[in-house]
C-alpha cells in the first residue's frame, strides 16, 4: 500500500504541475524530494539487496583500519562506497546509515539533473520512481549514484569545451561503480547524429536479432577473451553460461512499448532536439535501445549498462508532453507515458509474487520505536529462491 500511495501523490503532483506555480509547486517538490528521500533511505530490511550490503557492511573496517583490507583481495569494491561504509562505520552507524545517505545523494542528484534539462521536476520524479528507484536505489546501491552522476554530466557532453567536467563526473561516477566507464565512449558517440532513417533501421535489426536468436554478443566476448589469455577465457566461459549473468533476455510488454515510445520520440524529435539538451537525452535513449534489443543474450549485463543511457527518459518523458501542443494529442500520450510508467512498475505496486522482498514495506524507524518482528529475512530468501526458478525456466525456453 505504501508504494501505491508514493505513486499516486506523484501521480497528482505531476498532472498539478502543469496549472500551478510559484509556492505550491514549489512545496510540491518538496514533497515528492522527502517522500524519495525517506521510502529507500529509511527502508529496513526491504528490497533486493539488504541481506548482501548488511554483510558487506560488517565485513569493512572502520576508517581507523582502513587500510587493513586484505578482505577485498578477492572481491572488488569501489572506493567510494568502500569510504562511506569506513566513515558511517566510525561514526558508530549501521548498514541503515549508508542506505539513507546513498538515497538522499541520489535524490539531489535526480532533481540537479532534472532542473537542467526542464521545468516540469514533478513528471520526472515520477518517471524515476516508477522505471529506476526501485531498482536503483533499493537493489543496486552502489551502482545508483554511478548513474545518476553520469545523468548530471550529460549536458556537459555537449561541447568540446566542457569536456572536462564531462570526464570529472564520470571518474566520480567510476568511484561509485566502474561500469561508468561505459561512458567513455559514449562522449564520441554523441557527437554523431543519426536520421531518423539509420535509427529505424538499426532497431529494427536489433529487434529481428533478438525475435530470431541470432547469437553474436557470446561468441564475440569469448573470442575476444580468449586473445587474452586462458586465465580470462576461462573466467569468461563461467561468466556466459552463470545462471544469473549468461540468462538471456525473453520477450516481454517492454519490447512492444520501448518501439512505440521510440515511434512517439520520433515523431516529435525535432521539437525535443529544440530545447536544450534535447539532442543528447534523445541519441542515449537510442542507445538504450541498442542495448535492449542488441544484448539480449546477455540480460543482467546489458541492463546493468543500460541504466546509463535508459536514465534520458526521466527527462525526455516530460520533454516530450511539452512538445504538444494539440490537446488532443497531448491527453492520449500522457495516457501512453502513465500506462508505460504503470507497466514497468506493476509488480510492485500490486504486490505480485515475485516482489515479495519489497512488500511489505518496512520503515526503519517505526520498527525500532515499535520493536515489530521484521519478515525481511524470509522474504529475502523467497525472492532468491523464486529469481532462481525463474531463471531457470527461462534458460529452458531458450534451450
Amino acid at each position: 500500500m505504501t508504494y501505491i500511495i508514493v505513486f499516486i501523490v506523484l501521480l497528482l503532483f505531476s498532472v498539478a504541475e502543469h496549472q500551478v506555480s510559484g509556492g505550491w509547486r514549489r512545496a510540491m517538490q518538496a514533497v515528492a524530494y522527502v517522500l524519495l528521500v525517506v521510502i529507500a533511505g529509511l527502508r529496513y530490511e526491504t528490497g533486493g539487496d539488504w541481506d548482501v550490503y548488511t554483510r558487506l557492511f560488517e565485513r569493512i573496517p572502520s576508517l581507523a583500519n582502513i587500510h587493513d583490507a586484505g578482505v577485498f583481495d578477492q572481491e572488488y569494491i569501489e572506493p567510494a562506497f568502500l569510504w562511506l561504509c569506513a566513515t558511517v562505520k566510525a561514526l558508530g552507524g549501521t548498514i541503515q546509515g549508508v542506505f539513507l545517505i546513498i538515497t538522499w545523494v541520489n535524490i539531489t542528484l535526480l532533481v540537479v539533473g532534472l532542473r537542467r534539462y526542464t521545468p516540469y521536476l514533478l513528471t520526472g520524479m515520477l518517471v524515476y520512481y516508477c522505471l529506476f528507484y526501485f531498482a536503483l536505489d533499493m537493489m543496486y546501491t552502489r551502482q545508483s549514484t554511478s548513474v545518476l552522476l553520469a545523468f548530471v554530466a550529460l549536458p556537459y557532453a555537449e561541447q568540446w569545451k566542457d569536456i572536462w567536467k564531462y570526464a570529472m563526473l564520470i571518474a566520480l561516477a567510476a568511484l561509485c561503480h566502474r561500469m561508468a566507464l561505459v561512458m567513455i565512449p559514449v562522449f564520441f558517440y554523441l557527437r554523431l547524429h543519426l536520421s531518423n532513417t539509420a535509427v529505424v533501421v538499426i532497431v529494427s535489426i536489433g529487434c529481428v536479432m533478438m525475435l530470431t536468436g541470432v547469437e553474436w554478443l557470446k561468441p564475440v566476448y569469448l573470442m575476444v577473451c580468449k586473445w587474452l589469455g586462458p586465465d580470462v577465457y576461462g573466467h569468461a566461459l563461467g561468466y556466459v553460461k552463470n545462471l544469473h549473468y549468461g540468462l538471456a533476455r525473453g520477450m516481454s510488454i517492454g519490447f512492444v512499448l520501448n518501439l512505440i515510445l521510440l515511434a512517439l520520440l520520433l515523431w516529435k524529435r525535432e521539437a525535443i532536439e529544440e530545447r536544450p539538451y534535447g539532442k543528447t537525452l534523445f541519441a542515449m535513449f537510442v542507445l538504450s535501445l541498442v542495448t535492449y534489443y542488441y544484448g539480449y543474450e546477455l540480460l543482467e549485463v546489458s541492463n546493468r549498462f543500460r541504466f546509463y543511457f535508459f536514465i534520458s527518459v526521466v527527462a525526455l518523458f516530460p520533454m516530450l508532453l511539452e512538445g504538444l501542443e494539440i490537446r488532443f494529442n497531448k491527453m492520449v500520450c500522457t495516457l501512453f507515458v502513465y500506462a508505460y510508467l504503470l507497466a514497468f512498475c506493476r509488480g510492485i505496486l500490486f504486490n505480485r509474487a515475485d516482489a515479495v522482498a519489497y512488500q511489505p514495506y518496512q520503515n526503519y524507524v517505526v520498527y525500532r520505536l515499535t520493536e515489530q518482528r521484521s519478515s525481511g529475512k524470509e522474504r529475502i530468501q523467497q525472492h532468491k529462491k523464486q529469481a532462481k526458478q525463474e531463471r531457470r525456466e527461462l534458460q529452458k525456453k531458450h534451450e
